[in-house]
């Protein structure tokens, strides 16, 4: 897959609470000396890297378990520090979106997070009805720009609508150019500078939604609109699921439900490039040098991957960055989310400004790491 479609980061998912605040895949595999960890030893051997993705739908959240920000902050500081990572994903979802004092308590941990580790690329991704952020979603940002928490790139899973008018390509657009606005509203930033810190993880084929459905065509679409606006993160909901089903077989965690060539949606995630985006502004404690990128999630038995790119900073790094999908269903030996899975990213070459990108879906393997992970359901 590496080789086929350029891809080099995976994200997955998901890192839920174990025993109290205790972050474990899948709230059950260890960080260390598992599959999940081979798996992401095995991906770095062969030129990749990965993005580890906390949270998800289902399971328990350490945003949840976790009873102070700082407590909070160690958890997720405790996966960074395991495999030395340079971009994490927060989905942020279900019970952990919707309580208040949980949304509170997940900013300022981000925050610290921040603080402590300022060249590291954060994402967090959020469920989002056709005019933006769901309404939870929209305090959530409200909530970490008074906090002083600025993150590299928001993201929103553009699917699994109640409904919407005309296709999906207008109605993601018109979540993501929600998002945007509520971004710029919330820090006080201009319009271009909001969008660069923006985001779509969309899902490849038929959702979880009925008569809902996002072809190769329409994400091609898509990945042409996040191209004009410098989108910091643009990836789908899963690898696992990035083929054509068998013969009289519905949609489901391992295949898309469309006619497709394998990985279709992976090679067209592999293609953004988001151009010159500008590095994300620091906090008031701490100086952030990254530009919100791809991210996957994994599934609770081993990595999930899912397809995502992000733009990274003008002036590259030694931080890379990557973005999540939406729900699929998987749980990791390495990632998980609402939409799950492990994501891919590649940089862009020559003069143009690296961007990560990430593949999210169905079954794939890595280093002998299979993984599912399960991310967003209707609401």
């Amino acid at each position: 897959m590496m080789k086929t479609t350029g891809i080099k980061q995976f994200t997955l998912s998901f890192i839920l609470a174990g025993q109290g605040c205790d972050p474990l895949w899948d709230a059950d595999r260890p960080l260390k000396g598992g599959d999940d960890a081979a798996g992401i030893a095995a991906i770095r051997a062969a030129g990749g890297d990965v993005v580890a993705s906390f949270g998800g739908w289902d399971g328990a959240k350490l945003g949840e378990q976790c009873q102070t920000a700082s407590e909070l902050a160690a958890a997720y500081q405790s996966v960074v520090d395991a495999y030395d990572l340079k971009a994490v994903d927060f989905d942020i979802e279900s019970t952990e979106l919707s309580t208040p004092a949980v949304r509170q308590r997940v900013v300022e941990a981000l925050k610290i997070l921040r603080q402590g580790n300022p060249g590291l690329l954060i994402y967090v991704t959020i469920p989002a009805d056709p005019g933006g952020p769901i309404a939870d979603g929209v305090d959530l940002v409200r909530k970490a720009a008074a906090a002083g928490t600025v993150v590299d790139g928001w993201t929103v899973m553009p699917f699994d609508f109640d409904s919407h008018s005309g296709t999906m390509v207008d109605a993601s657009k018109e979540a993501v150019t929600g998002l945007q606005k509520v971004i710029a509203d919330a820090y006080g930033w201009d319009a271009d500078k909001a969008w660069r810190h923006s985001g779509i993880s969309s899902m490849n084929g038929h959702t979880d939604q009925a008569g809902e459905t996002v072809s190769v065509a329409d994400f091609l679409a898509l990945r042409d609109f996040a191209t004009t606006r410098h989108l910091a993160r643009f990836t789908f909901w899963a690898v696992n699921r990035d083929r054509s089903c068998p013969p009289g077989q519905a949609a489901n965690e391992s295949c898309s439900g469309v006619a497709q060539d394998d990985l279709a949606y992976t090679a067209v995630a592999a293609g953004y490039h988001a151009g010159d985006a500008a590095p994300a502004t620091p906090s008031p404690d701490a100086e952030a040098t990254d530009e919100p990128g791809p991210t996957e999630s994994p599934s609770p038995t081993t990595p999930s991957v899912s397809a995502t790119a992000a733009a990274a900073p003008a002036s590259p790094t030694s931080t890379r960055r990557s973005g999540s999908p939406r729900p699929a269903s998987a749980r990791p030996t390495a990632r998980s989310a609402d939409q799950e899975g492990s994501s891919l990213a590649s940089t862009g070459g020559g003069d143009e400004t690296p961007v990560l990108v990430a593949a999210a879906g169905g079954l794939l393997m890595v280093g002998g790491a299979v993984g599912l992970a399960s991310r967003r359901r209707p609401r």
